[in-house]
């Protein structure tokens, strides 16, 4: 299971894996005091501004993995439509709701 980016007009593209973004958002939050990325990362969406962007590229990372999802997700909010949000892709109504039944 993973993570994807969707905005305004749905989906945008795939963002991590579940311990992909639970180890960018653990460096992400410890490395940076930017509002708007700790906005995305802590309530798992924000609007898209050129703040968002360039702080979340400013974030520098040794770990290449990680660093790579950074870069991933920069370059996903660059294609984003007014907001950006983090899920699973699930909504609550079909967590409990068996595949192709709605």
């Amino acid at each position: 299971m993973g993570f994807y980016l969707y905005d305004a007009n749905g989906y945008v593209g795939d963002v991590a894996s579940n311990n992909g973004l639970m180890m960018m958002s653990d460096y992400v939050l410890s490395s940076t005091d930017s509002k708007p990325v700790k906005e995305l990362f802590e309530d798992g969406c924000t609007p898209v501004t050129e703040e968002l962007i360039v702080d979340l590229k400013a974030i520098r990372c040794p770990d290449k993995s990680i660093m790579d999802s950074i870069l991933n997700l920069a370059e996903l909010l660059g294609k984003c439509d007014t907001i950006a949000i983090i899920s699973d892709g699930m909504t609550p109504d079909s967590e409990d709701t068996p595949e192709g039944e709605a």
